[in-house]
């Protein structure tokens, strides 16, 4: 970001001489926008945001400086918020800074260095703040992709489901006029992470849905603790763990339809386990038309999330692509497992072609050879990692 707009103030006030006032002593310094009451000043920083200060006066008609700084927090969370108010208004404007809505306020008149130097403090604040979220976003990141990077590892049967499952959550909520949240994707995506404590055959049994012994049970039904210790210590993470134990309480419910569960368990929630019944049962039929069939049979789900999901499901069939391998292309998504001539999983379907990906394949083939041909798909909106 330019240093233009990082120094960026707007400072409102309903007085034009002391909006000029401001703006002839703050310009050699900062870059002054100007408003002449509160309606105005969130006019502007909708239109011409993000502004990382904002000085206003209290008293003022209409909406005061007080009822602005409230919408100001609602609609430009990072803004730091400075208040002018004369003795008349000091009880009010310490009420607002007492409830956390403003950095500092300052006292008219206030002399030209006394305002420059919480003005200095406001963008010091900033950078702080910003920098800390920055960092923690990347840790974020960092934290999410060393954990699909094992998984994709250890389980790479179940590292597709979890794209799978990414993508029709995505789509399905889209379908219902919902867009998806970070959380829901993250949720979704992290949603097997679990199983990377499992043995190989459990793994398997689990994937397919197939018989279990009773000690196998218990290791499963210990996934959703294990998940959840996993990403405990992650930060932000609260609100995709939420998810993950609501969608576990679904499973727990067993042939309970999902109507007759808990109303307060979130959309994100219900269309994640939807999701999640239609990747086991299309894996188990190979067929996504037999594996509607299963979900509408089960009677496990509400029917217009179950028919968000048919549309969703009709409309991915007209954009299978058959292909091999000298033209498969990074950003397809395969539709179906991508297997070496011996029969070995190599990709499993779901996951999206990357340079990296592709490398891979393409140097395994050299050696080994893969089966042709390769079905792939549009993706549904998935982020390309390497």
């Amino acid at each position: 970001m330019s240093e233009e707009r990082v120094r960026r103030i707007l400072c409102v006030d309903d007085e034009p001489n002391v909006l000029q006032g401001l703006r002839r002593h703050l310009s050699m310094h900062y870059n002054v926008t100007t408003a002449e009451s509160g309606e105005e000043a969130l006019k502007i920083l909708e239109t011409d945001g993000p502004f990382p200060v904002i000085v206003s006066d209290m008293r003022m008609p209409g909406m005061n400086g007080a009822a602005l700084f409230e919408r100001v927090l609602e609609v430009a969370p990072e803004t730091i918020k400075i208040m002018l108010t004369g003795h008349a208004d000091l009880d009010a404007a310490i009420s607002v800074v007492n409830e956390g809505r403003v950095f500092r306020f300052l006292l008219k008149p206030c002399p030209q260095e006394t305002l420059h130097g919480a003005l200095e403090d406001a963008f010091e604040h900033y950078r702080l703040r910003n920098a800390e979220r920055e960092l923690l976003e990347l840790t974020l990141q960092g934290s999410i992709k060393v954990l699909s990077d094992v998984m994709a590892l250890a389980q790479p049967e179940l590292f597709g489901r979890s794209n799978r499952l990414q993508g029709h959550v995505r789509a399905v909520l889209h379908e219902l006029g919902e867009e998806s949240t970070w959380a829901e994707e993250i949720a979704a995506s992290l949603s097997q992470i679990g199983c990377v404590s499992l043995p190989p055959e459990i793994t398997k049994k689990l994937y397919y849905a197939e018989a279990m012994t009773d000690d196998e049970e218990k290791q499963v039904a210990r996934l959703s603790a294990t998940t959840d210790g996993l990403l405990a210590n992650i930060p932000r993470l609260e609100p995709v763990r939420q998810i993950l134990k609501e969608c576990a309480g679904l499973f727990e419910a067993g042939t309970r339809q999902a109507s007759s569960a808990k109303d307060d368990i979130t959309l994100g929630a219900r269309v994640l386990k939807l999701a999640w019944d239609f990747d086991v049962f299309e894996t188990q039929r190979r067929d996504p038309i037999a594996a509607l069939n299963g979900i509408r049979e089960s009677k496990r789900h509400a029917r217009e999330h179950v028919e968000a999901l048919s549309t969703v499901v009709e409309g991915r069939k007209s954009e299978i692509e058959s292909t091999t391998l000298d033209k498969l292309e990074v950003g397809l998504m395969l539709h179906e497992d991508l297997l070496a001539s011996g029969g070995l999983l190599l990709i499993a379907r779901g996951q999206l072609i990357t340079g990296g990906v592709l490398a891979r394949i393409q140097g395994y083939a050299k050696r080994h050879g893969v089966r042709e041909p390769i079905l792939t798909v549009s993706p549904q909106g998935s982020a390309v990692s390497s």
